[in-house]
Formats: structure tokens, sequence, C-alpha cells
């Protein structure tokens, strides 16, 4: 039990962290770069640091080779998570843990299984009933009827719990919080983050027209074969543009070439792929860019290494399947 539970709580953190990675990418929070940057926080970072410059010895085989063990990991969307958990943890510091265990799982219940499932249900029935939407020609496999059907039932189920819960329970337990709080919690949390967007978007409105420009958030998905000559992709690496441009200018220069940050080739599991540039290139910054990079791929990490870091990269392992991009951040030094 205590094995399983600790594998759903890891399995439970780095979705979480995933998911507000993708959020700090749509710029729906202030300074995206910081949060959903990936960072080199490995083992393989640590034992590099030890052999190199501690002049530690470890044995010879893959285990212990640090280059094998480094991977980078969105460690600022982490440092999010951690910041919203220890909120909800002080937030329930004088409640008993049966208490506070009780609260916060039926609020995450209520608003991310009960609350979306019934968004979706919803979205589901108007995509179908919608003459614009034309949802019978982009999904012809599956007939309407059992569409309709299985969004009208999973609608019933997730609308129970939310309508249910305000109502008062025939036997009440004194060890237990009162029983309006899960729905008021739960509700104000969704009305705050509606209020947020609200203000947030009006914020980069009044802020666009105060600079006569226009906020554009550009994403440039890159795939490979996987495995090579498969005739079969998959997303390895995506770059991420937030920038602000004149209205009425061209539009964002799109580099190929600075987002060339691959994973380890021993790594499993995780691409390092996103980079978000800290302002637009112009189409000759973005070569000279590209060149340097080839140039410094080519004379090797020798110069690297004396500078204190490590530039060398592997092509993203063709063993590798499942997790798309993940964000990393591209100093102003043009080094990722």
């Amino acid at each position: 039990m205590a094995f399983s539970s600790l594998g759903n709580v890891i399995i439970t953190t780095y979705s979480a962290t995933r998911v507000k990675q993708e959020i700090c990418k749509a710029y729906v929070l202030p300074w995206p770069r910081m949060w959903a940057s990936d960072y080199d926080m490995s083992i393989g970072r640590f034992l590099n640091f030890a052999v190199r410059r501690l002049h530690l010895l470890f044995p010879n085989n893959k285990w212990f080779a640090p280059d094998s063990l480094r991977e980078k990991t969105p460690a600022g969307a982490m440092a999010l998570h951690l910041l919203t958990c220890l909120i909800l943890i002080f937030s329930t510091w004088t409640a008993t843990p049966l208490q506070s265990y009780s609260l916060l799982s039926g609020v995450a219940a209520y608003i991310i299984n009960a609350f979306v499932g019934a968004l979706l249900a919803g979205g589901m029935l108007y995509l179908r009933f919608s003459p614009s939407a034309d949802w019978a020609k982009k999904s012809p496999h599956v007939p309407g009827w059992l569409s309709i059907a299985a969004a009208i039932i999973y609608l019933v189920l997730n609308a129970f719990p939310l309508i249910v819960l305000w109502f008062p329970p025939k036997v009440t337990d004194p060890d237990r919080l009162p029983w309006f709080l899960t729905p008021t919690v739960a509700w104000s949390t969704i009305i705050g983050a509606t209020v947020w967007w609200l203000f947030w978007s009006d914020y980069h409105r009044r802020l666009d027209d105060r600079l006569n420009k226009e906020l554009h958030i550009k994403s440039a998905p890159h795939y490979e074969q996987d495995p090579p000559d498969s005739g079969k992709y998959v997303q390895t690496q995506e770059t991420v543009y937030i920038a602000r441009k004149m209205i009425g200018s061209r539009d964002i220069a799109m580099a190929s070439g600075i987002n060339q940050q691959e994973s380890n080739p021993t790594a499993r599991g995780d691409f390092a792929g996103v980079l978000i540039p800290q302002g637009v290139e112009s189409a000759t910054q973005a070569k000279r860019r590209e060149e340097t990079y080839m140039l410094r791929q080519n004379r090797g990490r020798d110069d690297d290494e004396e500078a204190g870091y490590d530039s060398s990269v592997s092509p993203i392992p063709s063993t590798a399947m499942g997790d798309f991009a993940s964000l990393t951040r591209l100093g102003g030094d043009g080094r990722g």
C-alpha cells in the first residue's frame, strides 16, 4: 500500500507539473519563461560536477556515467506546483489529518473530475447539436446516437455530485469539517480562476492598446520519424514564441535551428524540446544563431567545459516514445 501510494503521488505530481507547464506556455500566468522552462537538475549533472571539480572516482560503467544520467526536467513548473501545494498544506494547518485529506481530496474531485467532466460532456453535446460545428462529418466512425447517449450519461453522472453536495447530510459527524465547506471552496476556486482569466485578458488588451502592439504566441512543433524511416512521426520539440509586435508589422520570424535542444541518447521518457527566446529574432539573427550553434557542435565541447557548462547534445533517442515536448529556456547568449 505504501509503495502504491508513493507511485500515485509521483505520477500525479508529474502530471500536474506538465499541465502547469502547458498553462505557462500559453501565457496564462506571469513570468512564463521562468515557470515553463526546463532545467538540468539530474543526478548526472551533480556526478559530472563531482568528477570534474571534486575529482571523485566512480566505477567505470553506464550506471555511474554522468552523461548517461543527464536529462532536463520541468523544474520551473515543479516549483510552481510545490508553491501551490504549500498553500494548500498551510491552509489546512489547524485541521486534523482526516479533515485535511477529506477537504483537499473532495475539492480536487469536485473541480477536476465533476466540474471539468460536466463541461466536457456539455461540449460534446454542443458539437453534436450545433449545425455550425458539423461534427457528424468530423466524426464519421461514431454513430450520432451513441455519442449523444454517452455524453448525456457522462453529464448526469458528473452533475450529480455538483448538485447533491449542496444538501446537508442527515447524519453529521462532529469530527468532520462542515458539510458545505467542500463545494464552497471548490466554487470559490472556480470563480477565482475565472476572475483571474478575465483580469489577465483585459490587462493584456489594455496594454496592447496603450503600446499600439499585439501579443502573439506562436508555436512551431518539430516532428521526427520514430523509429527512423518508419513513416511514423512523433513530436520531439516545440518552439514557442511570446512577443508583442507592432500592429500591421510582418509576422514573427520563425527560425529553424534555434530549437535544436535534444535529449540525452540514453535517457528515456522526456524530451527536452521547447524554447522560448528572450525576444523576437529577425531572419538574419536566426541564421547567425544557427551558424553559431552548428560551429559549436563541430568544434566539440572543450570550450564549453572550460566555461563551466556542457553544451554537447545528441539526437533524440529512437527508442523514446510517448512524451511530447517539454519546455527549455534560451538564454541571452544563445545557449540552451
